[in-house]
């Protein structure tokens, strides 16, 4: 594989949900950069609040 170059200006993140985690590892793990930690709430009518335990802010 060819080498991802991050710039300086925006930090490329990866997200994953609850669907499969595994795959979003195995593309952190490839491209070398941690995924971005978030939790996750249900509420009693089914819907989902995801938070991101982190500033996103000028991310990719």
């Amino acid at each position: 594989m060819s080498e991802l170059r991050l710039t300086s200006e925006k930090r490329l993140r990866i997200f994953t949900g609850r669907g499969y985690p595994e795959l979003a590892e195995g593309v952190a793990a490839e491209l070398g950069i941690p995924i971005t930690p978030t939790s996750a709430y249900d509420f009693a009518n089914g819907e989902i609040f995801v938070r991101f335990e982190e500033s996103v802010r000028g991310s990719d």
